[in-house]
């Protein structure tokens, strides 16, 4: 299969900017979806956690460092390569680990069904971002997902929960 010349391009950049071209593209898909679902079920539907009554440290701590460490730990890495095995005889075997276990990430972010969705989305996107550097060995690939998810994480927390109070 001919890999087209934007993406053979991406591959050669700074392990660096790679990272932050995938945390741009995560936000922006996730303001998107966020959009979207605003229109459909109303503005409050989409979900603002609660964080009234925890420090922003609290916060901080909470969504940038350990969600991150949890999730990728368990999702992007032990149930994606269980399914990856699981999965080995066949040649999509990725694809379909990827499509799980997105849809897993967004079933334990069960605050309401259009955060699930969206979440499910931003799901596959941390298992293909694991899969890339997985095949690309640029670095490793939990701590690509990692550092993914916890910057994308920080600039939401700084969006939803700083710059509008």
């Amino acid at each position: 299969m001919k890999k087209s010349l934007q993406f053979v391009r991406f591959k050669k950049f700074n392990v660096l900017i790679q990272l932050l071209i995938f945390t741009f593209i995560l936000l922006f898909i996730g303001e998107i979806l966020e959009l979207v679902f605003g229109m459909f079920f109303g503005n409050n539907n989409f979900s603002k956690l609660d964080f009234s009554d925890s420090s922003i440290e609290y916060v901080l701590f909470e969504t940038v460092i350990l969600s991150p460490l949890i999730e990728t730990f368990f999702i992007q890495f032990l149930l994606l390569e269980f399914l990856r095995v699981l999965f080995n005889g066949l040649s999509i075997n990725y694809f379909l680990a990827v499509l799980i276990s997105g849809f897993i990430f967004g079933v334990l972010h069960h605050y309401n069904i259009p955060y699930m969705i969206a979440l499910t989305i931003l799901g596959w996107i941390f298992g293909y971002i694991y899969v890339f550097y997985k095949k690309n060995k640029k670095i490793h690939p939990i701590l690509a997902v990692l550092i993914t998810h916890s910057l994308y994480n920080l600039i939401i927390v700084l969006k939803d929960y700083i710059l509008v109070n």
